[in-house]
């Protein structure tokens, strides 16, 4: 092998390994929010988040804030399963960034066994992922949530007393 084709492979090794990476962040970060896993999440969430999550509210910033959000609703909910599927990967140049797509069907299970509901909502997320000096080597930069279809009780029964409505109704 020559020079060019050992350059050529390894790029093409470092984008693969980047793009596992950032697959294994994804799944990490459907587990950590389903596990209620404050630390975890502060592992894989950059401190400056910016959060979309346009059905539910207008833009956040900060893990405080995002942490606060679920910390909100976690009364509210016996169970929640985010199901993170077809992930496509774009690395940007140079190697230290990237976007990723996927889709995400959610259940919040609000107590079926006593008698409460399952909610559900599907849709997709567009994040921004930057390397970070983690055991992971990756942080979510940000998350947009485009909403594709929800049951529109999470708005009354799960968000309604958190940061996410609160800043709904008062038109922040």
């Amino acid at each position: 092998m020559d020079q060019t084709m050992l350059h050529e492979l390894a790029t093409r090794v470092r984008t693969l390994e980047t793009k596992l990476a950032i697959h294994e962040l994804l799944a990490r970060y459907g587990c950590v929010l389903d596990e209620w896993d404050w630390d975890g999440i502060r592992a894989i969430i950059h401190p400056q988040i910016v959060t979309r999550h346009d059905a539910v509210a207008p833009p956040m910033q900060g893990i405080d804030t995002f942490i606060k959000v679920l910390e909100s609703i976690r009364p509210k909910l016996t169970a929640a399963q985010h199901f993170i599927t077809n992930t496509q990967v774009e690395v940007h140049p140079g190697g230290d960034s990237a976007t990723a797509r996927a889709f995400v069907f959610a259940m919040h299970d609000t107590g079926v066994m006593n008698g409460g509901k399952l909610l559900q909502a599907g849709g997709a997320y567009r994040m921004h992922i930057v390397r970070a000096d983690t055991p992971g080597g990756w942080q979510i930069r940000e998350i947009e949530v485009l909403e594709t279809w929800l049951d529109p009780r999470l708005l009354t029964e799960v968000y309604d007393t958190s940061p996410m409505a609160q800043a709904s109704h008062s038109g922040a």
